[in-house]
């Protein structure tokens, strides 16, 4: 089933959590450099720019349906203890320069190599914004056609999901949103 708001992007519960991937709309294949490349053979990576608080809040709450009806408290918990850290990374994000160069590469799940990215780009109509980007090896994914499956356990989709809520908000409150995502996810934040 799609994700909301998201074109391209499925997410299906079973034993594991399995995500799927076709390169269209905000889901690329990327090169060793990170740059979109238009044959699968060249490519090294599938890039999923997320549009957003529609996209994740379904995501996690897929998840809090069938696994882990507490993960709201959870996430609300570590999102304050965050704060600080959350804050001081969107100004590190900020003073970057705008130059569609990665600005912060951090690796989410180790072991399957999936890795968050954010840089400045130019959007369409307006100015630059940090877009936050995961990014998930080929070499780690099932491929069928154009269309790549990545499978979670519970654990690691809590993880990415925690860490994808951490850097949107960062990149956030460099683009001067302050804590839109999160609140919209989450609900008002009482910090």
């Amino acid at each position: 089933m799609l994700l909301k708001g998201e074109n391209g992007v499925s997410m299906e519960i079973e034993d594991k959590i399995r995500i799927k991937l076709e390169a269209i709309g905000n889901v690329k294949l990327v090169n060793e450099s990170y740059n979109p490349v238009k044959i699968q053979s060249n490519a090294k990576y599938v890039e999923w720019m997320i549009k957003g608080s529609e996209a994740l809040q379904d995501f996690l709450s897929r998840i809090a349906l069938r696994y882990d009806k507490h993960l709201g408290n959870e996430l609300r918990q570590k999102i304050s203890e965050d704060k600080e850290k959350i804050i001081s990374e969107g100004k590190k994000i900020l003073n970057s320069e705008r130059n569609n160069k990665i600005e912060v590469k951090f690796v989410s799940i180790a072991d399957k190599e999936i890795q968050i990215t954010i840089k400045w780009v130019k959007g369409m109509w307006r100015d630059f914004f940090p877009a936050m980007n995961i990014v998930f090896p080929i070499k780690n994914c099932r491929v069928f056609g154009k269309t790549h499956h990545i499978y979670l356990t519970l654990e690691e989709a809590k993880t990415l999901g925690y860490d994808i809520l951490f850097w949107i908000s960062a990149s956030e409150i460099a683009d001067k949103k302050d804590w839109t995502t999160a609140e919209k996810v989450l609900g008002k934040l009482n910090f």
